[in-house]
């Protein structure tokens, strides 16, 4: 939950903007995929910036479908990240982030669905489960792992002596995460 600690204040308000960053990248990264492949599948480079072979691609591939749903997803996930949504009590904050997390989580996860697991046979629906598990897993992981440094790192300083039980309280908890997320991934 939230602390009332100063350093883990503003550890947390560091952590939304690099998260606000964050969203803003894979949005533009996904227009960025998305004009790559409308240009290896209309086998020029131009298509890339016509939005006639953009919507083409978008609506009439499997990649494009997925790109749409993922869009979609982050749209929403933007609303809680980067909203100015009201947060009374600990509740409140808990919702918050477990549905942007599980949003982010979906978006990354989506991946599989336009990918080389898509194109298994048989099987291709088994192949992008076990693949959305395993990019859920990594980014999960993987995507809690600098937050936690640059708390330790807060922590760790004299004038962030306050926040160190919940540092401890977080590490605890990350590493219980993490365990799980390394099980899945081997």
């Amino acid at each position: 939950g939230r602390s009332d600690r100063p350093t883990a204040r503003a550890w947390a308000a560091r952590v939304s903007r690099a998260g606000h960053w964050l969203l803003l990248v894979a949005l533009v990264a996904g227009l960025g995929v998305l004009a790559h492949q409308t240009a290896l599948l209309e086998d020029r480079a131009g298509a890339a910036l016509e939005p006639a072979a953009l919507l083409r691609v978008a609506t009439q591939t499997q990649s494009g479908l997925v790109w749409l749903v993922r869009l979609g997803i982050l749209l929403v996930a933007s609303v809680f990240v980067i909203g100015r949504l009201r947060v009374v009590d600990s509740v409140d904050w808990i919702a918050l982030h477990g549905e942007a997390a599980g949003l982010a989580i979906v978006a990354l996860g989506l991946m599989s669905a336009g990918g080389h697991a898509a194109a298994v046979e048989p099987g291709a629906l088994r192949a992008i489960g076990v693949d959305f598990v395993h990019l859920a897993a990594a980014g999960a992981w993987a995507g809690a792992l600098p937050a936690l440094a640059l708390l330790l790192r807060a922590a760790a300083r004299e004038e962030g002596a306050e926040a160190r039980p919940y540092a401890v309280l977080a590490t605890a908890r990350f590493s219980r995460w993490a365990l799980v997320t390394v099980l899945v991934l081997t």
